[in-house]
């Protein structure tokens, strides 16, 4: 089995996993309503009726995106750290299976499970907006807004809620999280030293700006840090999708304990028999089976002899 098929077996069974999570859709589904209850009178709902499609959708984009990937990295902040908790690495590892493809697998399983859900919220965003405004430009320019504003921003988050909880735990990591999201994105640079409005936020404001033809948050503000603010355009557009995605740690670089699964996805079962004696797999590489704990003997415990060896 080729490195490629080894990847897609890996990513297709983490996202079947992970788009099952009840708690994935419950979150996204509370925190898309909260956001378009609350948005105000400046929030792309307001819009008057002439507002061209491109800004309408780049303005729901803009608005998704200041909450849902928070909610995105709480529901993936346990992936890796559960893996290890339950001991399970030496399984996957007895797999003829390189490191990169599973760690690939489960990064891309885990972007396209959050992928899925924000691009419902832009496509139920954009068929409200057509209902009201009759122009079906709108889902068009809904798929841009997805791929230039939510996408990147979601590259980032599914790195960093599956790399830094291995380095702290799942439950400081959400504490943490929730203060770094505020802080680089939305915080006044001004004020405060940020990474707000830099090519660095995964908030998506500088493909927000050029989508609709005025500042967007803090894109391109003055303020500490300034070097990394140039002037909202094409070519900042374009360079800021790759740096905001780029930003987190490279998935191949994560320590080979870290990358096991739950139970192992049957298509890298397939090629597990090549040299067994029964030509089949082995017994602690089969399908949903997990290695038997054995019980640690005791230091200076002896084994009993047999009857027929006793004196009498």
């Amino acid at each position: 089995m080729t490195t490629a098929r080894q990847t897609w077996a890996v990513t297709r069974y983490e996202f079947r996993m992970q788009i099952r999570k009840r708690s994935l859709w419950i979150t996204t589904a509370v925190l898309a309503v909260v956001l378009t209850l609350t948005q105000g009178d400046r929030g792309p709902r307001h819009l008057p009726l002439g507002t061209p499609p491109r800004e309408v959708m780049a303005g729901w984009a803009l608005l998704m995106s200041i909450l849902l990937p928070i909610g995105f990295g709480m529901v993936l902040a346990d992936r890796l750290t559960r893996d290890r908790r339950l001991g399970l690495a030496s399984l996957l590892e007895s797999l003829p299976t390189g490191r990169g493809a599973l760690v690939a697998g489960k990064y891309l399983g885990g972007l396209a499970s959050t992928a899925v859900p924000a691009a419902l919220v832009l496509l139920t965003a954009a068929a409200a907006e057509t209902a009201h405004r009759h122009d079906p430009a709108l889902f068009a320019w809904a798929a841009v807004a997805f791929a230039l504003i939510t996408l990147p921003g979601l590259a980032f988050v599914t790195a960093f809620a599956l790399v830094c909880p291995l380095l702290t735990t799942a439950p400081l990591f959400r504490v943490l999280f929730v203060g770094y999201w505020f802080w680089g994105n939305m915080l006044n640079p001004d004020l405060f030293p940020s990474l707000t409005g830099t090519l660095l936020t995964p908030l998506g404001d500088y493909p927000a700006t050029w989508l609709m033809g005025e500042r967007a948050l803090y894109a391109g503000a003055d303020g500490w840090l300034e070097f990394l603010r140039p002037q909202p355009g094409g070519a900042t557009t374009v360079l800021a999708s790759p740096c905001s995605s780029c930003s987190a740690s490279r998935p191949s670089r994560w320590p080979r304990r870290y990358c096991a699964a739950e139970t192992c996805p049957p298509d890298l079962l397939k090629d597990t028999s090549h040299g067994h004696p029964d030509h089949r797999a082995a017994p602690h590489v089969r399908q949903g089976h997990r290695p038997r704990r054995t019980r640690p003997r005791r230091p200076g415990r002896h084994v009993r002899p047999a009857r027929h060896q006793r004196r009498r």
